[in-house]
């Protein structure tokens, strides 16, 4: 699958803005093999170890240097440099060194957080040297000290556990954790990497419409990153979609102009995209050469099935893509209208189209208003197809109508009409009861666009 292959160049590590230089004690650094200071029990627990930024306020003293008598200010705690050690080693592709590195940490120091940072580097080592299973129990472990922090999960780590899931052909499972990770997201950035992989395990079960609305999706909130590109490209190229496929590499290849490391470490720039996902994407790598040459071996194809060239000259005009003026029910002609200025907006309309149609005939528009059932609609159709949906906020100020009026209609909408991204059964391949449940759960929620914690327990609305 797409997941894997050899990790890219590392990236220079920051912190605070500035560039970090971890450092022994003595003032070492790992030598161009990657070795460390030799040996690493030279820094103890009741040691402290220099680094190159200022620490942490609660991490930061005075003292004597234990090795040379002077006072050293900028200072921290044995493990935390061991832990910054082990973090360079791994960027750097020096797993030996690192694991041997993460066995001291383990040992010198037993705190949560720190415990909790060595479960997640044990998993990402595990994972790397093709021992699934072990990277699933160290993952597992990490999700655990993190379970009181967050009930719904931790999305790094959900992350992580979907990889290991997938690994095994799990699909199902994996779906589950992407899809969590998703709903927990902090950042666009990474939901967009969330939706890319849920958008694999999609296609792996038989939804490729629904993949392919994930696809996109990711695509809208991270629009320069080249694993969704590359993901994007295969899928049509597996969908025999040829012309779609050629666009989209075309737009990947102009994305790596630069090389990988640099579209990569634009990506790592953003505050919020979550260590875990840089560990995993480094996975995968993108060769330009090999992109290319799928263009021209697409291209080739093409000319010799239907003898059809593209015409790259962007002056040819193109036929006028508006809608017709039609005389529309009041509240629709507005849900046309903010639809429609969307990409997809094909599909866009077809869902409302639908969803209006099924509404007014139960007289929801007279129950609910008009441009309520229009704004509950508009939630609906943006949240199926993956768009970066508006909030209920912003709904309310367009259709002029109660915000929580809106986000209520909205679930009753697409609970009464069974709109869903799969089907929901009692039990889906792999999982058990609970599992299943909590799929069907994170459906819902993704959709209604509430909180998965207000499903559990709840009273079911009409059409849950």
């Amino acid at each position: 699958m797409w997941f894997f292959g050899r990790p890219f160049a590392p990236q220079s590590r920051t912190r605070g803005g500035q560039e970090l230089v971890v450092q022994a004690p003595g003032g070492e650094v790992p030598d161009q093999q990657g070795h460390l200071p030799h040996p690493l029990a030279k820094c103890p627990t009741s040691t402290t170890c220099y680094t190159s930024t200022k620490a942490p306020a609660n991490r930061t003293s005075t003292m004597t240097d234990p090795y040379n008598g002077s006072n050293a200010t900028n200072v921290v705690e044995a493990h935390q440099w061991l832990a910054d050690t082990i973090e360079t080693l791994i960027d750097e592709g020096k797993f030996v060194e690192a694991m041997r590195a993460l066995s001291r940490l383990r040992s010198v120091a037993d705190d949560t957080p720190t415990r909790l940072f060595c479960y997640e580097n044990l998993g990402v080592l595990a994972y790397r040297a093709g021992d699934v299973d072990e990277a699933r129990q160290a993952f597992e472990r990490a999700a655990s000290l993190k379970s009181n922090e967050l009930s719904a999960g931790d999305p790094g780590l959900l992350y992580a556990l979907g990889h290991c899931a997938a690994a095994h052909g799990e699909w199902w499972r994996a779906l589950l954790h992407y899809l969590t990770a998703f709903h927990n997201a902090r950042d666009r950035v990474d939901e967009a990497e969330f939706m890319r992989t849920g958008a694999i395990a999609m296609q792996q079960l038989g939804f490729p419409d629904t993949a392919l609305s994930m696809f996109l999706g990711a695509l809208d909130r991270s629009p320069d990153n080249p694993w969704i590109l590359e993901s994007i490209s295969h899928f049509y190229e597996g969908e025999g979609r040829w012309f779609e496929a050629l666009d989209v590499q075309e737009a990947l290849i102009d994305v790596l102009a630069d090389g990988l490391p640099s579209a990569s470490s634009r990506l790592a720039d953003h505050a919020q995209v979550d260590r875990l996902i840089r560990r995993f994407i480094s996975l995968w790598t993108i060769d330009r050469q090999a992109v290319e040459k799928r263009v021209h071996a697409i291209t080739d194809r093409l000319r010799a099935e239907i003898g059809l060239v593209r015409d790259d000259d962007p002056g040819a005009p193109m036929a006028d893509a508006g809608l017709m003026s039609l005389n529309l029910p009041a509240g629709l002609h507005l849900l046309v209208e903010q639809l429609a200025a969307h990409e997809r907006n094909f599909l866009l309309l077809e869902t409302a189209q639908s969803l209006w149609a099924q509404a007014r005939h139960d007289r929801f528009d007279v129950h609910l208003t008009p441009y309520t059932l229009a704004g509950a609609i508009q939630a609906v159709c943006e949240r199926l197809h993956w768009r970066q949906a508006a909030s209920f906020d912003e709904l309310a100020e367009i259709y002029g109508a109660d915000a929580d009026t809106i986000q209520a209609a909205t679930r009753l909408i697409a609970g009464r009409y069974g709109v869903r991204f799969v089907p929901e059964h009692e039990r889906y391949g792999g999982l058990d009861a609970a599992e299943s449940r909590r799929l069907v759960q994170i459906q819902r929620a993704i959709l209604y666009g509430v909180d998965v914690r207000e499903l559990e327990g709840a009273v079911a609305m009409l059409g849950d």
